[in-house]
């Protein structure tokens, strides 16, 4: 049997918190703070923890153990950024200075960048999110 998601959903996002994918946010039709949890090991698909702001077209990023979804629309744009430790399934509050939506993420042990997006008008800057201290900076603006 296939794994399935809790519900039917668009416009999500994922991070890969090994052993895990998450998935989270989108729309439903309502917009969502929905997560579900997929096990590599087990091809299993589970509950996870809400995310604290339902919203849709947010970026994610991860280290090892903390999965990072900002940013997004709830019906206007928000700088929201919740902390998911995959072990525990606690959600925490973080920091993101940037109002945008349909930005993409990348990250690896130490920093996380946000590129593009929409925030009032396409955007060809980035964003770095430094975990440890839980700040942010401007990065470099695409060339694309």
């Amino acid at each position: 049997m296939q794994p399935v998601l809790q519900q039917i959903i668009r416009m999500m996002v994922n991070s890969i918190v090994n052993p895990f994918g998450l998935f989270g946010g989108g729309v439903t039709p309502g917009v969502s703070a929905v997560v579900d949890k997929y096990a590599f090991n087990t091809a299993a698909m589970t509950a996870g923890t809400s995310l604290g702001t339902s919203r849709q077209l947010l970026a994610a990023t991860s280290t090892t153990t903390i999965a990072y979804f900002t940013a997004g629309n709830t019906g206007s744009t928000t700088n929201v950024t919740d902390k998911y430790t995959y072990t525990s399934d606690v959600v925490a509050s973080g920091t993101v200075t940037s109002t945008k939506y349909g930005m993409g993420g990348a990250g690896n042990a130490t920093k996380g960048v946000f590129l593009g997006g929409n925030g009032g008008g396409d955007s060809a800057t980035s964003l770095e999110y430094t975990y440890s201290g839980d700040t942010t900076a401007a990065g470099a603006t695409s060339s694309v």
